[in-house]
């Protein structure tokens, strides 16, 4: 039995999800929180941190009290000092090993995905329940409108380049069709 399976996938109802495509049916579990997750709440808080810090200079700027100022620019100026360190480790190690070495977290994002929470089952869409599926792509994220037998359109969404996201959509088209039709 070919299992088609298709990770990081928002469900709206629902939340992120993960479907596993089999000739029967969708299996819909949960989807488990990543390395990748981590790296992308970091660089947004990052984000956020040096907003934070822009915020605090124009507020010192228009004739705020300092206490404010500070208060507002402290996260971003202590973010912005640990990748001041983590770059000049970086160089020294870079130094030392003539470029061979190179410091990297790929150690501990393999011990993040080793220990992530399992996928979680929440349900299974049988193939008779589907009745409709509309798809459209924008930029690179790819979406399914699915309208079930009891009327109900499930939105699934998948970020990514168009291979990644195509075996949802083909998926789901492959449960609107007859039985007799495959």
């Amino acid at each position: 039995m070919i299992v088609i399976s298709v990770d990081y996938v928002h469900s709206r109802p629902g939340g992120r999800v993960q479907l596993s495509f089999t000739p029967q049916r969708v299996a819909v579990s949960t989807s488990p929180t990543r390395w990748r997750d981590w790296v992308r709440r970091f660089w947004w808080s990052v984000l956020g941190a040096l907003a934070l810090a822009w915020i605090g200079t124009l507020v010192h700027w228009s004739g705020a009290p300092r206490e404010v100022a500070i208060a507002l620019a402290a996260p971003g100026g202590v973010l912005f000092g640990c990748l001041l360190i983590y770059a000049l480790i970086a160089l020294v190690v870079a130094i030392f090993t003539a470029g061979v070495g190179e410091p990297s977290m790929g150690w501990l994002g393999r011990w993040v995905d080793r220990n992530a929470t399992p996928a979680q089952p929440l349900g299974v869409i049988p193939v008779g329940a589907v009745t409709h599926v509309r798809s459209e792509r924008k930029f690179r994220r790819t979406t399914a409108h699915v309208t079930f037998t009891d009327g109900r359109t499930v939105r699934y969404t998948r970020w990514g380049f168009r291979h990644v996201a195509k075996p949802m959509v083909e998926g789901f088209n492959a449960m609107t069709m007859a039985p007799h039709q495959r």
